[in-house]
């Protein structure tokens, strides 16, 4: 990692698992300088996925943002009464949202992560809002696109003698002190409607978010349950062969105790050998001088 490198950008680009681990090492490593490491949240796993595109695949990552931007472009043209080829658009950020999302679906695989369809929905309500508010490649919750809303908060608005212009103010219309649009009740109605439907697109929007996030925490649950049953087992084979190496220490301790004591055996075996051959040689040669030496005449 570069000098200059922020290091909280490494815990972003970890493996799912590992974020809260080394995010807690982080900030007691940082000491006093370490609370807000502390604070950060770790990631679901749509808000992870859209961060390693960003991370590992910058290339898609910055042609979607491109193509976003274009999009949002051609919008603002469009509202301002300039010729604009919108469908054009429309058609290369389409392109570009796929390929990040084979790109994320790929990326999942390759983490071993489950690219399920409310995952992967997620995913795609987060790049179809890119670029979001948030710092690129730390998401730790999902985005949500409100139709052209969020293409920049485009809303025309009457200028002065009636031009129109655009201005940057999401769910409401702004004018000019100049002129000052009557209120109607058939635009009250509207308003009232457009109001009723972005309040049911919204909570439209959290029943999915939460229904994703319930069979996203039931995966979690089952994996959880799946490593404790492995734990389990991995803990009993490390008892049983835990024994095994005591009995084995055992007996190769008992297996040392008598090689040494025959090598003790041998050792006086060889020495006993050893004197009786001495022995031996030495009456070989005492009969062999008797019987070569003449007898002596008697006097």
């Amino acid at each position: 990692m570069p000098k200059d490198a922020d290091p909280t950008d490494a815990l972003y680009q970890l493996p799912l698992a590992g974020f809260t681990a080394a995010r807690d090492a982080l900030a007691k490593r940082l000491g006093k300088d370490g609370a807000g490491i502390k604070a950060l949240q770790k990631p679901n796993a749509p808000a992870w996925a859209v961060n390693q595109l960003y991370w590992g695949k910058r290339k898609a990552y910055d042609r979607l943002v491109s193509e976003s931007a274009k999009l949002r472009s051609a919008h603002r043209a469009m509202l301002s009464g300039t010729p604009s080829d919108v469908a054009a658009a429309e058609a290369a950020h389409a392109a570009a949202l796929k390929s990040a999302a084979d790109e994320v679906r790929a990326l999942l695989k390759e983490a071993g992560e489950t690219a399920s369809p409310a995952t992967m929905q997620a995913v795609m309500e987060t790049l179809t809002a890119l670029p979001g508010k948030d710092a690129p490649g730390r998401l730790v919750r999902p985005l949500k696109p409100l139709g052209l809303e969020a293409l920049a908060g485009l809303v025309p608005a009457a200028g002065a003698g009636g031009v129109v212009r655009l201005v940057e103010a999401p769910r409401k219309l702004v004018a000019t002190s100049n002129v000052r649009p009557p209120a109607t009740s058939s635009s009250s109605k509207k308003e009232a409607k457009r109001r009723e439907d972005d309040a049911k697109r919204e909570a439209e929007a959290r029943k999915r978010e939460a229904a994703a996030l319930e069979r996203d925490l039931r995966e979690a649950r089952a994996r959880e349950r799946e490593a404790g049953v492995a734990l389990a087992k991995a803990k009993q084979t490390l008892s049983r062969s835990e024994l095994a190496r005591q009995r084995a220490q055992k007996a190769l301790d008992a297996a040392i105790d008598t090689i040494q004591e025959a090598r003790g055996e041998l050792a006086r075996c060889e020495r006993e050998m050893t004197d009786a051959s001495r022995a031996a040689g030495h009456i070989e040669d005492r009969l062999a001088f008797l019987k070569s030496a003449p007898p002596k005449a008697s006097a």
